[in-house]
């Protein structure tokens, strides 16, 4: 019965450990969830800020047509933000796709996690049901015991030669 009970306490800790490990696990997506909205908003500022300032060299294009030289520049201005642009927006497309497959692989974690937890807790009510068993056996054994000291103290009686 005591290795019964100790096996119950492992399992029931195990329980709570893999409910901590879950939890952990969501805080963990809910933290991936917050950077991926702060990336977003991020990308959001560089597209209007890379946008603004498309419309303001197209202005300064226009009022500057015949000056070359600063035409020039301001095409290669151009061209600087539009590769920061793409690189802003590499870098947010590898960071959804790492946001994409950690929720893959924590989606699976949970659910090994769930199936874990069930097992645990088939095998803890296994247990329960094994010491309940073991319990009744015990005491059909004592029931059994009593009755036969009560025989044997009924034949005793009956039988002078066994007093002696």
């Amino acid at each position: 019965k005591q290795w019964y009970q100790r096996r119950v306490a492992i399992t029931a800790g195990e329980v709570d450990h893999l409910n901590r490990n879950l939890q952990d696990l969501e805080d963990q997506m809910q933290l991936l969830q917050e950077d991926l909205r702060n990336k977003d908003d991020l990308l959001c500022e560089h597209i209007n800020a890379a946008a603004e300032d498309d419309a303001r060299n197209d202005a300064i294009r226009d009022k500057f047509a015949q000056q070359n030289d600063e035409l020039g520049h301001l095409r290669d201005l151009n061209k600087k933000m539009k590769e920061a642009l793409i690189e802003v927006t590499d870098e947010s497309a590898r960071i959804e796709q790492t946001y994409k497959s950690t929720m893959h692989e924590l989606e699976e974690d949970a659910d090994q996690l769930k199936c874990d937890n069930a097992t645990l807790s088939n095998e803890l009510t296994n247990c329960w049901a094994k010491i309940e068993d073991l319990e009744e056996q015990n005491q059909n054994y004592m029931n059994l015991l009593e009755s036969a000291h009560v025989q044997l103290r009924d034949q005793g009686s009956n039988n002078p030669e066994l007093d002696s």
